[in-house]
C-alpha cells in the first residue's frame, strides 16, 4: 500500500487539474446535507481509513453479502480491507471490492478544509447508508478548489439484499493531486472481477468530472431527472441486466444482444412481447406497435416552438423505412408537450452536454432512453430544435456514427432562399418543400446513428453522385432521382428519401455492426462491448459524427450545386410549381424543354409523343381532358358553366435529349366519349407539367 512517505519525495510540479482556473464553477446542483449524515467523522488525514463501519442492513454485491465497510479518505469505501492508495486504479481491472463515487487524492489535513462524514439516513423513503465529502481539498494540503459528493447505499426489498448505488455531486472543482502522476479522478465500482465492475465514462479523462467539462459529475445523471445523482440498481446481486429482462433460459450474466430477435432488430424478441424494465419504469414496446415478427425502430421527437415538424414530414419518414428493402416500421413517439424556447440551451449544437439537459424534458420519463450498463436506448432521441448555433445553416447533426441522439436545425427560409439566388429555382409550395427538407435531414441524421458515413462505409468523397443515398451531400437536399422507369411505373416523380439500395458504391440497407452497415439499436450486434461496464449520462459513438456543412457551403461546391439544382427541378416538376423546370418556359420553352410532338387516339388510350430537349431530365404529370355537358338546372338562355373532365392521366420522366411515345389509358367515361364519336372529331385539352394547356380535335385513329 503506498504511503505518505512515498507522497514526500515526489516533487510537488503537477497543476492541480487541467481545467483549472480562475473562472466560477458552476452553481451547486444537488443538496447532500441529509438528515444522519454526519452522525460520525473520519478524523482529518491524508490517505487514511475510518475504523469498520457496521451497515444498517446487509447488502448482495454480485454474490457476496457484506454488512460493513470501510471509509476511506479517497474518495471510495471498501468491503474487504482499508484503501490507502491514492493513484486512482482502474476499476474494471482491479481484484479489489470497492465502490468509488470519486477516487482521487482527498487531503482533508487543513483545518479550514472540508471533512468526511458518514451516518444511517434515508432516500426516497427508504433506510440508507450514507457517507458525504464535504468541501474536501486535495494532496498537499490544498484548499483553494474544493469539491462536495455523496455517497448513499439505499435499501432495496428487505432481506434480499437488492440496493441501490446512488452518487451524488454538488461540487467537483478538482481532480487529481500532485503526486497522482496525472491519473485524474475515477468513478464506479467493482467486486475485484471485471466482468463484475462499472466504471463511469470519463475516468482518468484530464478535465472531463469537472463542473465545467465535457462529462460534469455534477451536471449529469443516470436513473435520476436531478443533475449531478446517478443510481445504480444491484438486484440479485448484480448490477447489469435487470432479472425481469432476461428471457427464460438464459442466465443474468448474459449479454442482451445475444437473445432472441427473430426479426434482427435489435430488440430482443421478449422486450418486445413482454417489455422491458428501465430502472421502475415498465416500457410497454408492444403497445407502442413493436412487433416480434417485424422488424422496428423507435425514434422520440421533441419539437421547440416554433420549430417545423407535423405529421406529413412523420409520414414521408415512416413511408422511406417501409418502403426498403428491409420493410421497417419506424414508430415516431412525440414529446408530451411543445417545448419552450426557454428550456433549450442558448447554443443549439450536438454536444453531450447539451443532450444531457434536453433528455430531461421527458425522453428519459418514457424509459425509452434505456439505462446505461444496464439498458440500450429503445429509441433515437431527435430535437426539432431553433437554429444551430452561430446561423451557419447546418440542418442538424448527430452526436456520432453509431450512437442515439440528433438536432435538427433547417432553417427553411434560409435554405429556400439560397437555393433560390443559386440555381434561380422556386417553389409553388415552400411548406410542402420545408418539410421535405425536414425529413430528409432527419433520415441523413439517423443514418449516421445507425452506422452511415457520408459515403456508405468511408468518409470522403462527401458528394459523389454514384452513391445514390441521403447520405450523399448530392442528394441530401431534395433526395435521389427517380430511374424513369420507376417514376413512370410508380406515378411518383418526387426524388427518394432513401438510403442506397445499389451495390455501386455502398448497399445501405443492411444489418450489421460496422460502418456502412445499419444497427437500429446501437450494440445489436455486439459493437459495444464495454456496455456494461462503461457507464456514461449520454453515451459516446463508435466514433465522432463529421461535422456537417451548412447550406451555404453545399452550394459553393459545384458538383453538389448542380445535383442540389437538378433535385429541386424534379421537386417543382413533380409538384406541378411554377418555378423553373426543364418542362417550362424557363428551360427554353418548345426548343428547350418538354415539347408535345402530337396526340393519338385509340379506343381505349391515346398516345402522347413527347420530346425533352432540355439539358436535364423532364418529368411531370401530363393529363387529357374533355369538356362535360354543362348545368342543365340553369335558366334556359344563361351561359353553361361547362367544367373539364379527365379522361386519362399519367406520369412521364424523360431522360435529356430523348423522346418517347407514352401510352395513357382512358378512364371509363373517355372510352364512352370515343365510342359515341364515332367518326367525328372530338374537341380535347393535353396539359403537361410546366407547358400551357394545349387544345387538340382528335378523331379515332383507324390504325
Amino acid at each position: 500500500m503506498l504511503t505518505n512517505r512515498c507522497k514526500g519525495i515526489v516533487l510537488l510540479i503537477a497543476v492541480i487539474t487541467a481545467m483549472a482556473s480562475t473562472s466560477s464553477p458552476a452553481s451547486a446542483s444537488t443538496e447532500l446535507d441529509l438528515p444522519g449524515c454526519r452522525e460520525a467523522t473520519v478524523h482529518r488525514n491524508d490517505d487514511e481509513s475510518s475504523a469498520a463501519v457496521e451497515l444498517p442492513f446487509e447488502v448482495d454485491f454480485y454474490g457476496n453479502t457484506y454488512d460493513g465497510l470501510y471509509v476511506n479518505n479517497n474518495g471510495n469505501v471498501t468491503f474487504d480491507s482499508p484503501l490507502g492508495d491514492y493513484v486512482p486504479f482502474d476499476l474494471t481491472q482491479t481484484n479489489r471490492v470497492i465502490i468509488a463515487p470519486f477516487f482521487a487524492d482527498v487531503d482533508t489535513r487543513p483545518s479550514d478544509g472540508g471533512t468526511v462524514t458518514y451516518g444511517q439516513t434515508t432516500f426516497n423513503g427508504r433506510p440508507a447508508f450514507c457517507v458525504i465529502w464535504d468541501e474536501v481539498g486535495y494532496f498537499p494540503n490544498q484548499t483553494d478548489l474544493r469539491n462536495s459528493f455523496q455517497l448513499l447505499l439505499v435499501r432495496g426489498t428487505p432481506g434480499t439484499g437488492d440496493f441501490d448505488v446512488v452518487f451524488r455531486y454538488d461540487t467537483v472543482q478538482w481532480e487529481l493531486g500532485s503526486a497522482s502522476g496525472g491519473v485524474s479522478a475515477r468513478a464506479g465500482f467493482s467486486n475485484g472481477e471485471p466482468a463484475k465492475s462499472v466504471e463511469l465514462a470519463g475516468s482518468a479523462v484530464n478535465g472531463a468530472f469537472l463542473d465545467w467539462g465535457p462529462q460534469a459529475l455534477s451536471q449529469s445523471s443516470l436513473e435520476s431527472p436531478d443533475p449531478g445523482t446517478w443510481i445504480f440498481h444491484i438486484r440479485s446481486g448484480t448490477a447489469g441486466n435487470d432479472p425481469r429482462n432476461v428471457p427464460a433460459g438464459f442466465d443474468r450474466s448474459t449479454l442482451w444482444w445475444d437473445w432472441p430477435d427473430g426479426d434482427g432488430d435489435g430488440l430482443p424478441d421478449n422486450w418486445e412481447r413482454n417489455g422491458v424494465w428501465v430502472g421502475d419504469t415498465h416500457v410497454d414496446l408492444a403497445a407502442r406497435g413493436a412487433d416480434p415478427n417485424r422488424k422496428d425502430a423507435f425514434v422520440y421527437v421533441d419539437v421547440v416552438a416554433g420549430e417545423r415538424w407535423n405529421p406529413t414530414i412523420e409520414s414521408m419518414l415512416r413511408s422511406s423505412f417501409r418502403n426498403s428493402p428491409l420493410d421497417i416500421d419506424l414508430h415516431i413517439v412525440r414529446g408530451a408537450r411543445t417545448l419552450a424556447r426557454s428550456e433549450v440551451p442558448a447554443a443549439v449544437t450536438a454536444s453531450d452536454s447539451f443532450f444531457s439537459q434536453m433528455v430531461r424534458r421527458g425522453f428519459t420519463d418514457t424509459g425509452l432512453s434505456g439505462t446505461p450498463g444496464s439498458v440500450p436506448a429503445l429509441a433515437k432521441y431527435v430535437c426539432a430544435c431553433p437554429d444551430y448555433f452561430g446561423n451557419t445553416g447546418v440542418g442538424g447533426e448527430a452526436n456520432g456514427i453509431k450512437a442515439d441522439h440528433l438536432i435538427v436545425t433547417v432553417y427553411e427560409a434560409k435554405w429556400l432562399a439560397a437555393i433560390r439566388q443559386e440555381t434561380g429555382i422556386s417553389f409553388a409550395n415552400d411548406d410542402l418543400v420545408g418539410d421535405r427538407l425536414n425529413a430528409i435531414t432527419t433520415m441523413h441524421e439517423l443514418g449516421h446513428l445507425y452506422g452511415l458515413r457520408h459515403h456508405g462505409a468511408q468518409h470522403q468523397p462527401v458528394e459523389d453522385p454514384a452513391y445514390r443515398s441521403i447520405m450523399s451531400y448530392a442528394y441530401n437536399a431534395f433526395g435521389v432521382p427517380r430511374p424513369a422507369s420507376e417514376a413512370i411505373a410508380t406515378g411518383d416523380l418526387l426524388p427518394r428519401i432513401d438510403y442506397s439500395r445499389e451495390n455501386s458504391v455502398n448497399f445501405d440497407w443492411r444489418p450489421g455492426g460496422g460502418f456502412g452497415q445499419l444497427s437500429l439499436v446501437y450494440g445489436q450486434h455486439g459493437e459495444r462491448g464495454s456496455f456494461y461496464t462503461t457507464v456514461d449520462d449520454i453515451p459516446a459513438g463508435a466514433e465522432e459524427a463529421p461535422v456537417e456543412a451548412g447550406i451555404d457551403e453545399l452550394l459553393a461546391n459545384p458538383s453538389i450545386r448542380a445535383q442540389i439544382a437538378r433535385g429541386a427541378r424534379e421537386v417543382a416538376a413533380a409538384l406541378n410549381g411554377s418555378g423553373p423546370t426543364p418542362a417550362g418556359p424557363a428551360a427554353g420553352g418548345p426548343k428547350g424543354g418538354l415539347e408535345i410532338k402530337g396526340v393519338q387516339l385509340k379506343r381505349r388510350a391515346a398516345i402522347v409523343s413527347l420530346s425533352c430537349g432540355a439539358p436535364l431530365p423532364c418529368a411531370g404529370k401530363l393529363s387529357l381532358g374533355v369538356k362535360g355537358s354543362g348545368d342543365r338546372s340553369r335558366p334556359k338562355g344563361s351561359r353553361s358553366m361547362a367544367r373539364q373532365i379527365v379522361i386519362g392521366q399519367s406520369s412521364f420522366s424523360l431522360p435529356a435529349g430523348s423522346a418517347q411515345a407514352l401510352k395513357m389509358k382512358l378512364s371509363p367515361t373517355g372510352i364512352e366519349r370515343v365510342r359515341l364519336a364515332g367518326k367525328q372529331a372530338i374537341k380535347m385539352t393535353v396539359s403537361a407539367t410546366g407547358l400551357p394547356p394545349r387544345t387538340m380535335r382528335l378523331k379515332l385513329a383507324t390504325r
